[in-house]
């Protein structure tokens, strides 16, 4: 089976990745350039590493990863590995309602994006906040 994906959204700090077309069972392949980012970052300053991990988050929250799953999972474990996004637990926040409800806008160091939620749950797999944490606006 063959499937073409845009990599155009796709977290790519070393801008490796193009307009492709994939195979099944290309799971080395994601894992393979998952390990080249994730040596790149390592050599990365505090500063700089914390900024591509606001990158990898906004990413992961925003863009569906299903077919990038491995290639995210990596870079998630290394990024919790330097105790960076603890709070996002997994890569793909599973959907259990069909109603979306909540918009939650993030602002990280001014850049802003955001996201429709369908549960409170999801919000906190996403950011860590209970909800007793999250400011509720009517619009």
């Amino acid at each position: 089976m063959m499937r073409v994906t845009n990599k155009s959204n796709l977290y790519d700090p070393l801008k490796l990745l193009s307009f492709r077309v994939f195979f099944d069972n290309e799971d080395e392949d994601q894992a393979e350039k998952a390990h080249k980012v994730v040596s790149h970052l390592q050599t990365l300053e505090t500063d700089a590493l914390v900024a591509e991990s606001k990158k990898f988050f906004q990413w992961i929250v925003q863009h569906n990863v299903q077919t990038h799953l491995v290639y995210a999972t990596v870079l998630l474990e290394f990024f919790h590995s330097k105790e960076l996004l603890v709070h996002k637990k997994q890569v793909v926040t599973e959907a259990k309602q069909d109603k979306s409800r909540y918009v939650v806008i993030y602002d990280m160091d001014g850049k802003v994006f955001s996201k429709i939620y369908n549960s409170v749950r999801e919000i906190r797999e996403d950011t860590g906040k209970k909800p007793s944490k999250i400011c509720k606006y009517k619009i």
